[in-house]
């Protein structure tokens, strides 16, 4: 997938982060060049004041904030202590805005951390602007009524050229006498100033309310900044009740939600009503006066030297993790919350640990600890900066460690296996490796999900996070409850456990899956037709052979991925001679390329000799499609069950053509057949399939393609002949079962006359997960269905007699009560010499493809301005598209071609029904 982070690396790779020190240059949409935008929403009423900020920045300042925020560079997620610095660096000085009533400033406190964000490349410019949103609220001064003047000021960013929108508001009678909406342009270094004057002042009702609610008034300095203080309830409902007293720790989770609710809907509604800002204001304070109440809290006043100890004070966690609080004072003001992580991992570790700037007011530092050494540890905290900053050590302690060996059998025969194994210390809630897990991250190529913990996109037990483990593990781990949950893919049950370890106890657990199903006895063999994974030593191959072994796929498709500009996950050969296999799986080398993300979609191929790829015909995914044939391999296409990277227009060119074999129509859970089901209905025959696109899915095998070998034996060479034949079904959990009268998916059958067919079908799942539904699908309608009871019911068994008026295509489609999720290839049937089209159809279908193919040649069109303007310049793809085009619209008449043709077989066929 193409992504925001490559536009961004590409622009500061020709230097556009030097905007940010000549902002004259900086390319801007409705703000002047250099300039930033600013849109300011002030909204009083009888309680609060609101202020949101909606900064618009040059590309240049806001890829070097991104910068400074982001030490990893990853330019799309956001994180909590990104956040965090976000917000101290807007809040320097006398902070961003001010607002005065009468000559009085109002107290304003931030009400959610602010959020940053790179817009997506347009047409104009290799990046838009960035987007910053920030908001601060204060309590409505008593005095305010007719003749008020109220000053709005913004200092943030004052040294840059802006152009600023205000917009005020006034609810609960308040009105103003001067236009509610002003729009002014300001020098760098001047002062952006606002001036009101109240006309119309509060309804006496209103006035009454708010003084009659003394609560909702409550100082500002005794609550905790919301954004700062869901963080702090998040991470204490979540991993560390253990901080809190424990009659106390019923109460965390519910000041948590609110806290929660109370800032989204904020954020949802852009701006909070007064239930709600009274809401995250008492609930804040609550969280203030339950960290009061916590034992172990180490309590340091700045300005009081007397409260720094000269020798460390000790602090006791459960185990080698943990956390532990401090409450630092620094004169008046709020509460403020910081979270820091600290390990004792030799590659990570650096002293002191930094708490930055202590500002005025009460800040409580949760520090995250992990990797404790066994024995007694000091860590130094700095406070403060500069010359200012004080250094307290602190004694870490923990219990001794107690010992856990862990071994997981086959249900086949008894001998030790690689499983998917989830180990959680439930005094924490934290995860925890087990000694054996592999490493895959490195496989990745800094690609998807760069974490070896894989939580696959699946629901319940099936869904949370899983450590590929290679074998038994014997390793230390800190005493408490524990819970051990073991996954082998949807054939298997889930074992789940508690368990207690006590201080220097050794304790030993052998955990056996139950097998519910053995869909290889009867012939089904599963696979996984999306895999990204390098694959350039051994020790490479043993890695992925041991995952698709833990989660019991027998054949992975590993994809080579490709792009106009590069290829990804790089393999050391193809064909069969770079077939990784242990008798039971088999890894195979395959592609995603072509694969474009704004023109045609992307394309897989299985069972190849060799990568192919010719960037001077990259937009004509035909001259792959026949390569791969004439290797004797398969081409299709991913993502169709989304309809992702308008894949809906190669596939409108090429399946009529007849250069396609296969389609995903089920990835990330989702089971996606509109696309599917359209070009079924014009009688173009397409074998189901289904890939994980791990790393960006969840795990290999989380959706999986079955393929029925019959008798034969498993091998990667009879399982592409059974995939080639379509003998399929793809799953998420439910296993199907199709038969009409003798054929199976993805087999033709011609009938002398119109009569009807016998069907029998059955859904097997694990009764863990239960039976929900079984339909049969005609023409992409469901003609029968059978509901099951749901959990403990694992199996629905349906029977039908379908008449069968010139052709038909018939289907399985299945779902668990968990909302897992299958769907067979389907039986094509037809009368001698007709399709098994949807005859009602074909004309609204021809015309949509027809149309689908205009897109074709509006992208071609749109290439060439582009190149003949100048603004294709460094875009390989738009250039390499407009010398293309040529070629490419020959297929486009092709295709048009094919689509006349069956016009007049539809014409014909109708005449004869």
């Amino acid at each position: 997938m193409k992504t925001l982070s490559r536009w961004i690396r590409s622009a500061v790779a020709v230097g556009v982060v030097a905007v940010l020190l000549r902002p004259g240059l900086a390319i801007g949409h409705g703000t002047p060049k250099g300039s930033i935008g600013f849109d300011f929403s002030v909204v009083v009423d009888s309680q609060f004041i609101e202020i949101t900020a909606d900064v618009d920045l040059p590309t240049g300042f806001a890829v070097e904030l991104r910068n400074l925020l982001d030490v990893n560079h990853d330019y799309q997620v956001q994180t909590p202590d990104e956040q965090q610095r976000l917000l101290w660096m807007i809040q320097a000085g006398d902070g961003p805005v001010s607002l005065m009533v009468d000559g009085k400033k109002v107290i304003l406190a931030p009400l959610y951390n602010p959020k940053l964000r790179l817009s997506t490349r347009d047409s104009a410019s290799l990046l838009g602007r960035g987007k910053l949103r920030a908001s601060w609220f204060g309590y409505t001064p008593k005095g305010l009524g007719r003749g008020s003047r109220v000053e709005f000021r913004r200092s943030l960013w004052s040294s840059y050229p802006a152009t600023s929108r205000l917009v005020l508001g006034g609810q609960d009678g308040l009105g103003f006498a001067d236009t509610k909406v002003v729009e002014k342009s300001f020098k760098a270094g001047e002062e952006g100033r606002f001036q009101f004057v109240v006309q119309t002042p509060f309804a006496s009702r209103a006035a009454a309310t708010r003084n009659a609610n003394p609560d909702a008034r409550a100082d500002t300095q005794r609550r905790m900044i919301p954004a700062n203080a869901v963080q702090l309830a998040e991470a204490l409902a979540q991993n560390y009740s253990h901080l809190l007293p424990a009659d106390e720790r019923q109460r965390i989770g519910g000041i948590h939600r609110r806290l929660r609710m109370g800032i989204q809907k904020v954020q949802f509604r852009r701006r909070a009503d007064a239930e709600t800002l009274t809401s995250l204001n008492k609930a804040s304070s609550e969280l203030v006066a339950l960290l009061e109440t916590c034992d172990g809290v180490v309590r340091l006043d700045l300005q009081e030297t007397a409260s720094f100890p000269r020798s460390p004070r000790s602090v006791h966690l459960p185990g080698d993790a943990g956390a532990f609080l401090l409450r630092v004072e620094n004169g008046t003001g709020p509460h403020r919350g910081r979270i820091y992580d600290r390990s004792f991992d030799i590659g990570e570790f650096r002293e002191p640990l930094s708490a930055g700037a202590i500002r005025s007011g009460v800040t409580w530092i949760m520090a995250r600890i992990t990797d404790l050494p066994a024995d007694p540890t000091i860590l130094k905290i700095a406070l403060g900066a500069g010359e200012a900053t004080k250094l307290v050590p602190l004694r870490l302690e923990s219990p001794k460690a107690a010992r856990l060996k862990m071994t997981v059998l086959s249900d086949d025969d008894g001998q030790a296996v690689p499983a998917m194994v989830s180990l959680r210390w439930k005094t924490c809630n934290l995860d925890r490796r087990p000694a054996t897990a592999l490493d895959l991250v490195p496989q990745f190529g800094g690609q998807g999900r760069q974490t070896s913990l894989r939580s696959a996109r699946l629901t319940g037990l099936r869904g949370k996070g899983f450590w590929v483990v290679s074998g038994p593990f014997e390793m230390d781990l800190p005493p408490g409850e524990w819970e051990v949950t073991v996954r082998r893919g949807p054939e298997h049950s889930i074992e789940s456990g508690e368990f207690t370890l006590k201080p220097g106890e050794r304790l030993e657990r052998v955990i056996r899956p139950r097998r519910w199903i053995n869909m290889p006895e009867g012939g089904w063999y599963s696979g996984d037709d999306h895999v990204h994974s390098r694959i350039l030593s051994d020790a490479d191959a043993r890695n992925l052979l041991t995952y698709v072994a833990a989660e019991d796929i027998h054949l992975a498709n590993i994809v080579k991925m490709g792009d106009i500009n590069r290829t990804f996950f790089q393999q050391r050969g193809h064909g069969k001679d770079y077939r990784v296999s242990d008798g039971l799986r088999v890894l195979v080398p395959g592609q995603e390329c072509p694969r474009t993300h704004e023109q045609l979609g992307h394309t897989l191929a299985m069972n190849t000799k060799s990568f192919i790829r010719d960037t001077s015909r990259y937009y004509l995914y035909d001259t792959v499609f026949d390569e791969v044939h004439r290797q004797g391999g398969f081409s299709g296409y991913a993502h169709i069950n989304r309809d992702l990277f308008f894949v809906h227009r190669d596939m409108s060119m090429n399946i009529p053509r007849g250069k396609v074999d296969f389609g995903e129509i089920l990835q990330f859970g989702n089971l996606g057949t509109d696309l599917y089901y359209e070009f079924l209905n014009l009688g173009y025959p397409l074998t189901a399939s289904a890939g994980s696109d791990l790393p960006w899915g969840g795990s290999i095998g989380e959706v999986r393609v079955y393929a029925q070998l019959g008798k034969k034996n498993f091998s990667a060479d009879n399982w592409f002949e059974a995939f080639g034949k379509g003998h399929t079904f793809v799953s998420s959990g439910p296993m199907l079962e199709l038969d009409v009268e003798g054929a199976l998916p993805g087999d033709t059958v011609e009938l002398d006359e119109d009569r009807s067919v016998q069907v029998r079908a059955r859904l097997r799942i694990n009764p863990q997960l239960g039976a929900h539904k079984l339909e049969l699908i005609a023409h992409g309608e469901a003609i029968k269905s059978v509901t099951g009871k749901g959990v403990g019911d694992g199996e629905i068994v349906l029977n039908a007699s379908v008449p069968v008026t010139g052709g038909l295509w018939l289907a399985l489609r299945g779902r668990g009560a968990d909302g897992s999720l299958a769907h067979t290839t389907p039986v094509y049937l037809a009368r001698r010499g007709m399709r098994f089209w949807k005859m009602n159809e074909v004309e609204s279908l021809i015309a949509k493809r027809l149309s689908q193919l205009d897109e074709i040649e509006g992208i071609v069109a749109t290439a060439r301005t582009a190149v003949a303007d100048g603004t294709s310049v460094g875009l390989i793809e738009i250039q390499e598209l407009a010398e293309q085009g040529d070629q490419l619209l020959d297929r486009v008449r092709l295709a048009r071609g094919n689509y006349a043709t069956l016009r007049k077989t539809y014409e014909t066929e109708l005449k004869l029904r």
